[in-house]
């Protein structure tokens, strides 16, 4: 069993109550047994968030890569430390009286659920400027081929072409991002560490700051590199998945959030 829970995300905890059968357990809970999937996000609104963390482990566990998963610590809950625990062991009539408590919380609750990512408060999402999305689909590829071109090793790429994504709580006519995934393959399998070494000391010669860098913890325990690019208004994730077969490295290109010119529509592909 798998399970994802965000920063500061109320809603598992609300959620305990109607749906936690006996104890009031839920799949954050340690007794539950769920393997906790790591994530990067806040609240409730950004589990699918473009190139997210927790999106990417969601993806894995879909396609029967489970073991590239990175795992976390079940995590704390959105009230008091040490809330589930007294959740637990209080006798029934006082849970009673905290269900009537919650009652009366859950209408403001809702109202903040409700709002999550429909403004666009998302940490490390600039704003890329007007553009339609054809043309900033191809500068994205653009900035895909320049990577590539940094890790300067024998080896295939996947053949796949940038898609528009959504800006966190905009107009999705009006306001998008561009995602650009792709692999790449090294022709010899021993090439894979030295392609992820290239990459880690050549993109901060071109513009890029790395913002992570070491090994996840899935149990394949992944060697994950970030790095954003102030100016291109962009961010790459890499996975080395020395594991998989064949080894590759996963590489996920995002864009900032751009705005079409006046009077046109975004162009989903």
């Amino acid at each position: 069993m798998w399970n994802e829970e965000g920063g500061a995300d109320p809603v598992p905890d609300i959620g305990r109550y109607g749906h936690g059968g006996d104890g009031f357990v839920i799949p954050s809970d340690p007794d539950f047994g769920a393997d906790q999937m790591a994530t990067d996000t806040h609240g409730h609104g950004g589990y699918w968030a473009p190139a997210a963390k927790s999106l990417l482990n969601q993806a894995l566990v879909v396609v029967g890569k489970g073991d590239n998963v990175e795992l976390k610590p079940p995590p704390e809950t959105f009230g008091p430390p040490g809330y589930r625990a007294r959740v637990k062991l209080e006798r029934l009539p006082d849970v009673k009286i905290k269900l009537g408590a919650l009652a009366v919380a859950v209408p403001l609750t809702l109202t903040l659920i409700s709002g999550c990512g429909m403004t666009d408060k998302s940490p490390g999402i600039p704003s890329a400027g007007t553009s339609t999305s054809s043309d900033a689909a191809d500068k994205l590829e653009a900035l895909s081929s320049g990577i590539y071109d940094l890790i300067g090793i024998k080896g295939k790429t996947s053949d796949s072409r940038a898609t528009v994504t959504e800006c966190s709580g905009k107009d999705p006519d009006t306001y998008f991002r561009i995602l650009h995934p792709w692999s790449f393959t090294p022709a010899s399998s021993g090439d894979l560490e030295a392609a992820m070494r290239r990459l880690r000391a050549a993109l901060p010669e071109h513009g890029w700051k790395i913002v992570e860098y070491g090994p996840d913890t899935s149990k394949n325990k992944n060697l994950r590199l970030t790095a954003d690019n102030d100016a291109k208004k962009a961010s790459v994730h890499i996975v080395q998945m020395a594991k998989d077969s064949p080894p590759m490295l996963s590489v996920d290109v995002v864009s900032g959030c751009y705005q079409v010119p006046d009077g046109q529509k975004v162009e989903h592909f």
